[in-house]
């Protein structure tokens, strides 16, 4: 009930008014939060492919980690400054849509897997990864393409 309030407000507020009468809004936002994901998703790959030794770097995952770190959290906050911002052109549709719900669970899964992949990382040895670094490698591969195709199914229900 507290969420459908919030979403209620959010769609009479003079935000989320001027973004429903604007006609290129959601096309521009869109735009930034497709590129967005697609920069998660890079880092994602790059991050899981060293978690699972493949590729030619012999560098530490660690380091593959911490290298990427800026570029995760930009754009994890481009992603989610862009997806309030295309929810704010219907709230309530956003509201009463599944697919919407069920990204934003996976996207909640998604990103404490990335950060536990992260935490394994840091315990990795220089030897080869650990199994609980490539489970939580392909845990949050897997997240984050739900993440993506629940996006895709926004929509479409």
């Amino acid at each position: 009930m507290i969420f459908e309030a919030l979403f209620r407000a959010y769609a009479h507020s003079t935000l989320g008014q001027a973004l429903r009468r604007s006609t290129w809004t959601f096309a521009i936002v869109e735009v930034v939060h497709l590129l967005a994901l697609a920069v998660l998703g890079g880092v994602v790959l790059v991050t899981v492919a060293a978690a699972l030794g493949l590729g030619r770097a012999r560098r530490p995952v660690a380091a593959t980690v911490l290298g990427l770190r800026p570029v995760f959290l930009g754009g994890l906050v481009t992603l989610l400054v862009s997806g309030a911002l295309l929810v704010g052109t219907n709230p309530m549709k956003y509201y009463f849509n599944d697919a919407f719900r069920a990204k934003m669970l996976l996207l909640v899964l998604a990103l404490a897997a990335t950060f536990w992949l992260a935490q394994q990382a840091g315990h990795a040895r220089e030897r080869g990864p650990l199994v609980a670094l490539r489970i939580a490698a392909a845990v949050s591969l897997i997240l984050w393409v739900g993440v993506a195709l629940g996006g895709r199914l926004i929509g479409l229900l």
